[in-house]
């Protein structure tokens, strides 16, 4: 029997929500990789940044975007934050690798 998909979050936040986001990673979260996507300068480096150096990046549209994975309340998040426009698009989604991983009987 396969397993359902997890579920996919895609909203667009306002500054007030974004900067409560900010917050709640900074004190909630354990940062576990943090990717700058979208621009020319990202793409020539690929390898994990800073939370506060990327958040900086970001809100200066220096890059058009960021992956952000972490661990929260036992499961992991993916977070691709980017830009359309002059808002902002959050796209989320929560992999608990413990319910996808397969048993004997499957």
């Amino acid at each position: 029997m396969s397993k359902p998909l997890p579920e996919l979050q895609d909203s667009m936040i306002d500054d007030a929500t974004f900067r409560q986001y900010v917050d709640d990673l900074h004190h909630a979260a354990k940062i576990l990789d943090v990717r700058l996507r979208g621009h020319e300068a990202a793409r020539a480096q690929d390898n994990t940044i800073d939370l506060a150096r990327g958040f900086v990046m970001f809100e200066g549209k220096d890059v058009g975007g960021m992956q952000i994975k972490y661990l929260y309340e036992g499961l992991e998040w993916w977070d691709t934050l980017m830009w359309v426009g002059e808002n902002i698009r959050l796209i989320r989604i929560a992999h608990d690798w413990d319910a996808y991983a397969l048993d004997d009987h499957d």
